[in-house]
């Protein structure tokens, strides 16, 4: 299923607005898609983290899901702002915290602007850090295995 706005104006969607009898013009709800600064809409967790054009992982438990869940909302709503994952050694923390820093990434690029959407200077950096106790352990237990689930997934390759 494919969820960018494209599909929103490609479709009998403003057919469907007419034929039910809808006063809202066209040209109204053309500038409200407008004006959002929404550039493609981010699709739901579940298609994000199984669906082929994806991540395409394996399920996860629902510990892990509900801290991904909890952990990625950037809603202006969002309860959390930043997180600490406190499980024991080979726990999944670092596989955990990769697939929110990708969650995170990608929801941003599907903005037309995410300094402007958290009132930051245009040329400010947004960024996602990861802690680890030496350069080794970054690049062996972090970055390398994100590193791949990056590649791997094709939305990745897309943008």
């Amino acid at each position: 299923m494919n969820y960018s706005l494209e599909s929103v104006r490609d479709c009998n969607f403003w057919q469907a607005l007419e034929e039910a009898g809808n006063r809202i013009s066209s040209l109204a709800l053309q500038r409200l898609l407008d004006q959002s600064n929404i550039e493609e809409e981010a699709v739901p967790l579940d298609v994000f983290l199984y669906d082929e054009n994806y991540l395409k992982l394996p399920h996860l438990s629902e510990v892990q899901h509900n801290m991904i869940s909890a952990m990625t909302d950037i809603s202006k709503e969002a309860k959390y702002t930043e997180g600490v994952i406190c499980w024991g050694k080979s726990g999944g923390k670092d596989f955990v915290s990769g697939i929110c820093i990708a969650r995170i990434m990608y929801q941003l690029l599907c903005m037309k602007s995410p300094q402007e959407e958290y009132k930051m200077s245009e040329d400010s950096f947004i960024d996602a850090i990861n802690i680890a106790v030496n350069a080794s352990q970054a690049s062996d237990v972090f970055f390398q295995p994100f590193r791949n689930m990056i590649n791997r997934a094709p939305i990745f390759r897309k943008l």
